[in-house]
């Protein structure tokens, strides 16, 4: 088997050929050789990742019973809120009448006392006015102070 020159030339082309190829893959496989490693990396980071938001997730019970005691701690505050807040308006509407009541009472009070201020003044009128007695003895037994002052102005 005798080659030719051309044969020989057009072998050595397609060799240049094959070898730039094989170069070309061999590069292409280099990048995927290291895309393939930074893969395996990432696929390796969010195993872990995985691995523990399962172990949080399986001891998530805790939290869920925290968060629910909470939840009924919260529950139990706002039922004390109300009751004190529907005891207190309550006392604020016993005190209103206790209060409305006291000022009642004082206003009988103050009328009954000047009813008988009035009451008492004319008694003193009608014996002041009946006896022949001095006037200083009209006064002797309403108001000391009033008597003093008298004493002074004699």
């Amino acid at each position: 088997m005798a080659f030719t020159l051309a044969q020989f030339e057009a072998l050595e082309i397609c060799l240049k050929e094959a070898e730039e190829k094989a170069k070309s893959l061999s590069e292409q496989l280099a990048a995927s050789e290291e895309t393939k490693s930074k893969l395996l990396e990432q696929v390796s980071w969010l195993e872990g990742k995985l691995q523990t938001l399962d172990q949080k997730e399986d001891s998530g019970e805790p939290y869920q019973k925290i968060v629910l005691a909470k939840d009924q701690h919260i529950e139990k505050l706002q039922a004390e809120l109300k009751t004190s807040q529907e005891q207190l308006t309550a006392h604020k509407l016993k005190h209103k009448r206790k209060l409305k009541k006291l000022q009642t009472d004082l206003a009988t009070a103050k009328q009954e006392a000047a009813i008988t201020v009035l009451e008492l003044n004319e008694k003193i009128r009608t014996l002041c006015e009946g006896k022949p007695a001095p006037r200083d003895f009209c006064f002797q037994s309403l108001n000391p102070l009033k008597k003093e002052r008298k004493k002074k102005h004699f």
